[in-house]
């Protein structure tokens, strides 16, 4: 049986204008490192589009940007994010053995290979 992958609608976000300068600083380091890379022109496009179609809103006295992401630019931006942490950031924990074990039927990372090498 073929699997249909189900589009999700788009995810909101809600930064405050440190988090929104942060985010914008991320994505300026990807397209001046190398402007014909695919991800800087990712980054670029995420940066143009935060630009235009972010809201700037007053939450109680914090200035915040509400923002709207679809799955592609939700995923682009985990992955630049993740990118710039492992060049950038500090050491990082490896969490990669404890991914799966929690999902009912799932007990290992080989059960978990086995089980994604089945679907």
């Amino acid at each position: 049986m073929k699997r249909t992958r189900r589009r999700v609608g788009p995810i909101s976000v809600y930064l405050t204008r440190e988090q929104i300068n942060a985010l914008i600083y991320l994505l300026d380091c990807f397209s001046a490192a190398d402007a014909n890379n695919k991800l800087a022109a990712d980054a670029e496009k995420l940066k143009r589009k935060i630009l235009l179609h972010g809201r700037t809103f007053n939450d109680r006295g914090d200035e915040k940007v509400s923002l709207y992401f679809y799955e592609e630019e939700a995923s682009t931006l985990i992955l630049l994010t993740s990118i710039y942490v492992l060049a950038f950031g500090n050491q990082t924990n490896d969490y990669y053995e404890q991914i799966g074990l929690t999902r009912k039927g799932v007990g290992s990372s080989h059960d978990a290979e086995q089980f994604h090498s089945t679907s």
